[in-house]
């Protein structure tokens, strides 16, 4: 029987766009005057993956959502005058 071995290379995808910026913020740090700016590209291009993933996760945790209300909730009456209900409707 096999076992499931922990693979290194998802911690190390998720990890890496948050290493970058501290990489490069701390590359700033050490870095004076205008050569400060060299470090502006790689700041840059972690923030941008860091935002893309949350709004990709954002988009997948919609689209399972909406799948999950379209499968469970029965069909639901179009307008509330058409309901059946025992009740009188509250003005």
């Amino acid at each position: 029987m096999s076992s499931a071995r922990l693979q290194p290379w998802p911690l190390a995808l998720a990890l890496a766009a948050p290493l970058l910026v501290l990489l490069a913020l701390l590359m700033a740090l050490q870095r004076h005057g205008l050569d400060r700016l060299q470090v502006l590209p790689a700041v840059l291009i972690g923030v941008s993956l860091m935002a893309y993933s949350l709004v990709a996760y954002q988009r997948r945790r919609r689209a399972l959502l909406l799948a999950l209300r379209r499968d469970t909730l029965p069909a639901s009456p179009t307008s509330p005058a058409s309901s059946t209900s025992p009740l009188p409707r509250s003005r």
